[in-house]
């Protein structure tokens, strides 16, 4: 968190906070940090739920959009009379927001860094299963 707000992605104030401190139930106040999304952070908000193959993930941070660059190749596996499904690799273009290029950034999240960096080079892979309106996609994004 003080890289994000380093970045000007939160901000940061001191609070209170109830802490239970013993069997018995009894509780401390102690002071703690709590932090806050700034417009700039608002901005890459991802304020929505969402599924990832049988991972939930709640509300996150958004360093970059990815756009096919070129298919490298196509395999399919797991295919019966009623489902058809594979897994198609490929290579992307990236476009990051301007906090997710600093040293900052780069040193914290290291993956973000990797994939901005292996722009047009990384391949991906992401699952694909044939339904009704087309091909979509059963889980994430993998490098």
């Amino acid at each position: 968190m003080p890289v994000l707000e380093k970045l000007g992605l939160v901000t940061s104030k001191v609070a209170q906070a109830e802490r239970v401190i013993s069997d018995d139930g009894a509780k401390v106040t102690v002071p703690v940090k709590r932090y806050e999304l700034t417009r700039v952070g608002l901005q890459s908000y991802l304020n929505k739920d969402t599924m990832r193959g049988s991972l939930e993930h709640h509300k996150d941070l958004c360093a970059a959009t990815l756009t096919l660059d070129q298919i490298v190749r196509w395999d399919e596996s797991q295919s019966t009379a009623d489902t058809r499904e594979g897994t198609l690799f490929y290579t992307y273009h990236v476009t990051a927001v301007p906090w997710a290029l600093s040293p900052d950034a780069q040193k914290v999240f290291p993956m973000v860094d990797k994939i901005i960096k292996g722009e047009g080079t990384l391949q991906l892979a992401q699952r694909m299963q044939l339904g009704k309106e087309g091909w979509i996609a059963v889980s994430g994004v993998q490098p």
